[in-house]
């Protein structure tokens, strides 16, 4: 069994391979990256004078703060090469045990190593050795293993040895580990041996453990590299899945590469038959699914998607195992973000086989239920829907109004007010958007009596909601009883609105437009300009065809004028253009050809002219008896390829 990763993941294992192969020995070792070197004052600091760091040795370790200043400052030269006093060896031994004390072997540099070796070239630190703690001795075997120096290990541990200083078991295990993953594995057999005559049963699998918790991933992973080689030798499962959870801890953690190495682990693991269980399986499925959201469809997707199929597959084939609730919305969630929205319906349901009531899942099943409805899928996002309420979920809004919104596209707003009505003790909050949206729905079938009835049940409410959904609901009848000329329906309305917004402007400016009521029209442009409501490209539209409505094509002609910039003419801005045509068209009509090569230009400016736009103006050339001028603007329709109406085509060339 394999399992495939991303090709940044593949990356990060090419980089973590050749960071194994050249290791710490072949790199440059600057003692600036050293904060223990740093504390003993042993480098050369740009600027400071050499005597300084001579004169403060004994000086306290520095705080963490300070330490990231140091490291980042420039140096030059090392180390002071005089065999310091019987004192000064005390005081750096009574610093490198405090430095020990509170190390995190995870922030451990090569340059540390080549301080402590430095100090220990000292005999008079040998037999200092004996005043450190037995934890900081143990600190000091695995800072030492971590950057393979068994030397120096094998040093100290003869060291503390001659002087009487007896190892304890998690030394045996730092040095079990030592010698392992340096391939020495006829010493380690020694070890073992030598372990018990002190009275220590000694495995590989509590070493590997000890190393694990220790933070020293590396180390842990470069043992079992080599013991999945021996047949005779069987790591325990527990230490391959402890390693693996750990590596994933890290990259969640965003530490480079984690996930590559937790995968290699695991490949190591399936080389040695050791059987993998659901806890390991749910890992990898967790870090997988958030590796993808993170490289979302990139050109690794596909295999990721795949990769996270056969993880979840393994996790049900684990007999008695129950994944942790986090597992499943990860995998519902991943599922539905990929649109494979069948799979995320039935990790739903084997969720339920477990029996289990989790929110963090039914939170992350409501975003199924909502792509459910977006794909018009009813049944089943019906059936998450009751399920869900049976087990007293509490649903946010938008899902409500999604599954209005899904009824109304099969024509079903019966059985949207029977979900409104029927899970309205189940609602995370009081909303009256799902009545807003039972109202649209309405509205878009043309139901206006039924959006009424749905307004008036929640009439009494709307003043306490939010401004903008008091606007929202209002501007969806205004809407309606605009469209059907009832500009009494829409009058009424307005007064009870408390507040407008454009929308609602425009609504009310163009029912008086159309039914010719210029009163109101003037009222309503007066009223917008009291509430400072500037004007969209929607109300401008609104303004020019009320012009043209009266007959006042100059006004009409001036307004476009003003209204004439980049910003109007945008994209966006179909209905201003279509009124911008209507005034072309009408302009051609009397033959104003000034006014007509005014707003053809206006067009051509801001790139939105049309075949609309050349009938008008050749119409009017035409009209006119502008032969040459005709002839010039028909042939390039022609080079644009711009298709005219077969009447007005036969028309030009006739007149040509």
């Amino acid at each position: 069994m394999s399992v495939k990763c991303g090709g940044n993941i593949y990356r990060n294992l090419w980089r973590a391979v050749l960071l194994e192969r050249v290791g710490p020995r072949s790199r440059r070792l600057e003692p600036s990256h050293s904060s223990f070197l740093q504390d003993l004052y042993l480098v050369n600091m740009r600027f400071s004078p050499r005597r300084h760091f001579l004169s403060t040795a004994a000086a306290p370790i520095k705080t963490s703060s300070t330490l990231a200043h140091r490291s980042s400052s420039p140096t030059k030269r090392t180390f002071d090469q005089k065999t310091g006093s019987k004192a000064d060896i005390e005081s750096r031994m009574d610093q490198l045990g405090s430095w020990l004390h509170k190390l995190t072997l995870s922030d451990a540099t090569p340059a540390d190593i080549q301080g402590i070796t430095h100090l220990l070239q000292h005999s008079e630190a040998h037999a200092l050795l004996k005043t450190l703690s037995p934890g900081n001795i143990t600190t000091l075997y695995r800072l030492l293993s971590k950057f393979s120096c068994l030397d120096l290990l094998n040093q100290i541990r003869t060291a503390l040895n001659d002087i009487g200083v007896d190892p304890t078991m998690a030394d045996f295990q730092v040095w079990l580990v030592a010698y392992t993953k340096s391939n020495l594995l006829k010493e380690a057999q020694e070890l073992i041996s030598d372990a018990q005559r002190h009275g220590f049963q000694l495995s590989w699998s509590p070493a590997l453990m000890d190393c694990i918790e220790s933070g020293d991933l590396q180390s842990a992973h470069q043992t079992i590299q080599i013991l999945a080689d021996i047949p005779t030798i069987q790591v325990d499962a527990s230490a391959y899945k402890n390693l693996i959870q750990a590596y994933l801890r890290n990259d969640k953690r965003k530490h480079s590469g984690s996930l590559g190495y937790a995968i290699r682990t695991f490949q190591l693991m399936v080389q040695s038959n050791t059987e993998a269980d659901g806890e390991t399986y749910s890992a990898f499925v967790e870090a997988y699914i958030e590796d993808s959201l993170a490289h979302w469809k990139d050109e690794e997707h596909k295999t990721r998607i795949s990769t996270i199929d056969r993880l979840y597959e393994a996790i049900l084939a684990q007999p008695n195992f129950e994944p942790p609730s986090s597992v499943w919305t990860s995998l519902i969630r991943v599922y539905t973000q990929n649109d494979s929205l069948a799979k995320a319906e039935q990790v739903y349901y084997d969720f339920k086989k477990t029996e289990k009531i989790a929110e963090d899942v039914m939170d992350t099943t409501e975003n199924l239920i909502v792509a459910l409805t977006r794909q018009q899928w009813m049944v089943s996002a019906n059936s998450l829907f009751y399920d869900l309420m049976a087990d007293g979920h509490l649903f946010h809004h938008k899902t409500l109004s999604a599954m209005v919104y899904g009824y109304g596209r099969k024509n079903d707003l019966e059985a949207a007010e029977e979900l409104i009505h029927t899970s309205r003790d189940q609602w995370a909050k009081s909303s009256l958007q799902p009545y807003a949206a039972l109202i649209r729905e309405y509205m878009r079938l043309n139901d206006i009596p039924a959006a009424r009835r749905i307004f008036d049940t929640i009439a009494d409410k709307i003043p306490q909601s939010h401004p903008s959904l008091q606007v929202y609901v209002y501007n969806l009848l205004l809407t309606g009883y605009a469209n059907i000329g009832n500009i009494k329906q829409c009058e009424s309305l307005w007064r009870h609105m408390k507040h407008h917004d454009i929308i609602s402007f425009n609504v009310m400016l163009e029912a008086y437009s159309e039914t010719g009521e210029w009163d109101g029209f003037i009222r309503t442009v007066d009223k917008m300009h009291q509430d400072h409501i500037e004007p969209d490209s929607r109300t401008k539209s609104i303004l020019i065809f009320g012009q043209i409505r009266q007959g006042h094509l100059d006004r009409a002609q001036d307004m476009v004028k003003a209204y004439a910039s980049a910003e109007t003419f945008q994209s966006k801005s179909s209905n201003l253009i279509g009124a911008v045509n209507s005034l072309l068209q009408l302009q051609s009509l009397k033959g104003d050809k000034e006014a007509c090569e005014q707003l053809f230009q206006y067009l051509v400016k801001y790139d939105r002219v049309n075949a609309n736009s050349y009938q008008s103006l050749l119409f009017c050339l035409g009209k006119i008896g502008a032969t040459n001028e005709l002839k010039m603007v028909y042939d390039k329709t022609r080079q644009q390829d711009i298709q005219l109406e077969p009447a007005i085509d036969r028309l030009i060339r006739k007149w040509l």
